[in-house]
């Protein structure tokens, strides 16, 4: 039995592997993440068509340039509350891949192996596919 001054290893004996129990903070950044941004893009979507609804406007057919957003918001603009809904949706995965990488460099050296090794199975398995 290893003591607890010799590194963690796993099956193959490869030092480093931080285990299931330490990888528990990366998995609740992604779903904290992806709840919020999906949490809110339904809010806003949602805001929006009701805000269409009652104001009798019809949804637009075509995307509102990013930067006319704000402006249309305090215009009035249901349109705008539906466009940003897409935007929190586009940008939701992109600031989860973020948040989980900051949560994997918080591992430290250790998660290096982890996703090296991961990532060669995966590899591994596209290869035979």
């Amino acid at each position: 039995m290893p003591s607890s001054s010799e590194p963690q290893t796993n099956e193959q004996g490869i030092p480093g592997n931080p285990g299931p129990l330490e990888l528990s903070g990366v998995y609740n950044a992604a779903i904290a993440t992806l709840r919020l941004g999906f949490t809110t893009a339904a809010v806003f979507f949602t805001i929006g068509v009701i805000w269409s609804a009652v104001a009798r406007e019809e949804i637009s057919d075509h995307v509102t340039p990013i930067e006319d957003i704000p402006r249309q918001l305090a215009g009035g603009t249901p349109m705008a509350a539906i466009v940003l809904a897409f935007l929190v949706l586009m940008f939701t995965p992109v600031i989860t891949v973020l948040r989980v990488g900051v949560a994997f460099l918080r591992l430290g050296p250790q998660s290096t192996t982890y996703l090296t090794e991961t990532w060669c199975s995966v590899y591994q398995w596209q290869l035979l596919l």
